[in-house]
């Protein structure tokens, strides 16, 4: 192992020893304490799915650049103008109605990119994709 670990791994140890003797002085239990840190994560973990999960969407979905901003796509029964990408939504003009769909809706289902910055009545390709 390289130092920069081994007193990495050290200091963690001596916080976690020294964190253990502090709660025993002041009469709380660690193992009490580390149950309810479990708890808490698990809480937090099962409240933060959905965000998590659009957010990696959302990551997916910039990354493999299959539509952009003023492209216009189909997905979910839903037909227009893509306003914006953001990192949990994706903001959809339809006529006159702005549309936010989440990323993880999006990822998961078939897009077909109508046109690229062109009206869809146009003239343009039409191309599929699976997002």
């Amino acid at each position: 192992m390289k130092p920069v670990i081994i007193s990495i791994l050290l200091h963690a140890v001596i916080l976690l020893y020294t964190a253990s003797g502090v709660l025993r002085t002041l009469g709380l239990a660690p193992r009490s304490i580390l149950a309810l840190g479990g708890v808490s994560g698990l809480a937090f973990g099962l409240a933060a799915q959905n965000l998590v999960g659009n957010f990696m969407s959302g990551l997916l979905l910039v990354l493999n650049r299959q539509f952009t901003v003023g492209d216009y796509i189909e997905t979910n029964g839903i037909q227009g103008k893509v306003l914006a990408m953001g990192w949990t939504f994706i903001e959809i003009q339809r006529g006159e109605d702005l549309v936010m769909l989440p990323n993880s809706q999006v990822i998961g289902t078939t897009v077909v990119q109508i046109g690229r910055f062109a009206d869809p009545g146009g003239d343009d390709a039409s191309e599929s994709t699976n997002a």
